[in-house]
């Protein structure tokens, strides 16, 4: 499934889903997300207070939801009780911060092989180690990707599931969110499947960086590409995957320039 990545097929990366578009990491958004057969859906996982796997991108509910408080200090239910898409325009009122289960079911529950870029955002390795638990659970933890910006969370998931593909980021980014005792070593690179690249207005920086993940045999995946000249960009320089918040525009541009094969419907 994996075949798919190629310099003639560009992979597209829902980020959050669609975040742009739908209250991301939600399950309107992960549908909306499905509708469109992107290659990829990135999403974020957190553990509750009561130890419940849930798909949210910050620490706290925030900027998020119509409520306030950090993730590890609710329960599910407490967490549940706030809306999710509200923030978005009624339209979306009513959806939740999902579980991570519920994300996952709808995963393999898609008619295409859908493949997932799962963020782990508290640097636990519990949470690691609950999160591909529940992928191996569902069949997809060959179908997924285990990110992270901290080094010694990639560096433990390659240890204790060398199974498991992993992505991390360029050095200096991931050197600002991980404990500066902790050398991020070559070899750390070496046993990655991907790296993550900004391409910010330094596209300089970011064909460095491409060069470096080419360099280790890594996938080069730019975030994030939401109009056709970042596209361009990012295709110019070597991605091979796309990560965007609203994937129109990489849509179109990609079809135009035959650099995107659509997801084949799964075989019975």
């Amino acid at each position: 499934m994996w075949n798919r990545e190629s310099r003639e097929n560009i992979m597209i990366v829902g980020h959050r889903g669609i975040r742009n578009l739908y209250p991301e990491n939600t399950m309107v958004s992960f549908r909306a997300a499905l509708e469109l057969r992107l290659d990829l859906i990135e999403f974020d996982v957190h553990f509750t207070k009561d130890k419940t796997l849930v798909v949210c991108h910050d620490g706290t509910i925030d900027r998020t939801t119509n409520g306030t408080g950090r993730i590890r200090d609710m329960t599910l239910q407490e967490l549940q009780s706030y809306d999710a898409g509200i923030v978005m325009g009624e339209r979306f009122a009513g959806e939740y911060i999902p579980t991570l289960e519920e994300v996952l079911e709808l995963m393999a529950n898609a008619d295409y092989e859908v493949l997932l870029n799962v963020e782990i955002k508290d640097y636990d390795h519990e949470v690691v180690d609950a999160t591909i638990a529940m992928l191996k659970q569902f069949g997809l933890d060959q179908r997924s990707v285990i990110a992270c910006f901290n080094a010694e969370v990639i560096a433990y998931t390659q240890k204790a599931h060398p199974d498991m593909r992993t992505q991390g980021f360029p050095r200096r980014v991931m050197q600002k969110n991980t404990d500066a005792k902790f050398e991020i070593t070559e070899e750390l690179y070496d046993r990655m499947f991907g790296i993550g690249i900004p391409l910010g207005d330094d596209v300089n920086t970011a064909r460095e960086d491409v060069a470096f993940a080419n360099a280790h045999g890594l996938r080069p995946w730019l975030f994030c590409m939401d109009n056709e000249e970042r596209t361009r960009i990012a295709v110019e320089i070597g991605a091979t995957n796309v990560t965007c918040n609203d994937p129109t525009d990489t849509l179109r541009y990609l079809r135009l320039h035959g650099l995107r094969q659509e997801p084949p419907k799964k075989t019975v």
